[in-house]
């Protein structure tokens, strides 16, 4: 999708499940790019609903949830992510 709308170049890394349905658990795909990455401080979760937000905070980084996705902005609120974008 990234490079369908042209912005793999605005990107250092990106990684995510595959078309197929493979690699789509983002606990473990999070826990794949942290790896021992000594400092946490540096990772940023960008998603759109509130599994998102859990996701990242299982993992111990900030997350960004952004209300143009499927996720409703009660439901995002709730969980508490790092930021909200509207």
């Amino acid at each position: 999708m990234m490079e369908h709308f042209g912005m793999t170049d605005m990107f250092e890394d990106i990684v995510g499940g595959e078309l197929d349905g493979g690699g789509s658990d983002k606990t473990a795909v999070i826990q794949k790019i942290l790896g021992s990455a000594p400092n946490k401080d540096d990772y940023l979760m960008i998603g759109d609903t509130k599994y998102d937000i859990i996701r990242a905070k299982n993992n111990g980084i900030d997350s960004v949830d952004v209300t143009s996705g499927y996720g409703k902005l009660a439901e995002l609120e709730n969980a508490h992510p790092t930021y909200i974008c509207m």
